[in-house]
């Protein structure tokens, strides 16, 4: 464990490598990746009166009850 506060989380291998590449590609660390990954499902999910949204990932325009699905679907 690398220090306090720090935990561990259960995920594909494929999906690990593909946040690896995408937080390398963007000069994030995984960390900061999740994070703007967590807060743009939290706001989506909170306002969902304003119908779209763009993903941080990609840049891609779409419904924002579809994010999470893009999410799984084209970054992972």
């Amino acid at each position: 464990m690398p220090e306090k506060g720090w935990s561990n989380i259960t995920i594909r291998e494929k999906t690990a490598k593909t946040l690896k590449q995408i937080a390398k590609s963007q000069q994030l660390t995984v960390d900061e990746l999740l994070n703007q990954y967590l807060i743009t499902v939290y706001i989506s999910k909170s306002s969902p009166s304003t119908g779209w949204t763009i993903c941080r990932v990609c840049g891609i325009r779409l419904k924002t009850k579809n994010l999470p699905d893009h999410m799984v679907k084209t970054h992972s």
